[in-house]
């Protein structure tokens, strides 16, 4: 088993945390993540996507986790429903910061970066799927 509190607390060298749907998952395991995908999130004014469809990551598991549970909260109205998971991957360079949202960046852990380059599956080290339990162990 995973030991949550040990990746809230530790800085994992080289490892970075990509946020997305559980379903999503077996798909990414198969094939990686790849730029240019469907965006989570539009402009509410004109429904225009975030960004330039990049691949977003976190230098630490605490701003996922908080990102998760945003996720969770903004797209099922619930925490810890399990249809939130976090993917971590090696971190092999060549990311850029993400300034986009600097609002929901306030009081972060880590960098919040960014790359339109293809994660390839070897680079994926696991998944966690966010669920109440996860969030709960993390909190003790």
């Amino acid at each position: 088993m995973i030991n949550f509190r040990q990746l809230f607390i530790e800085n994992l060298d080289n490892i970075l945390y990509h946020v997305t749907y559980t379903k999503n998952i077996p798909k990414i395991r198969k094939f990686g993540l790849r730029p240019m995908q469907t965006s989570n999130w539009t402009v509410s004014a004109t429904g225009a996507r975030y960004g330039n469809g990049e691949i977003y990551v976190f230098e630490k598991f605490k701003d996922a986790i908080r990102w998760a549970t945003k996720m969770d909260w903004n797209f099922n109205s619930k925490w810890g429903s399990g249809k939130i998971s976090i993917v971590s991957i090696k971190d092999t360079g060549e990311w850029e910061l993400d300034s986009s949202s600097p609002f929901e960046q306030a009081g972060h852990e880590g960098k919040w970066l960014k790359k339109m380059r293809a994660i390839p599956p070897e680079d994926i080290v696991d998944t966690i799927v966010v669920t109440s339990d996860v969030i709960k162990q993390l909190q003790k």
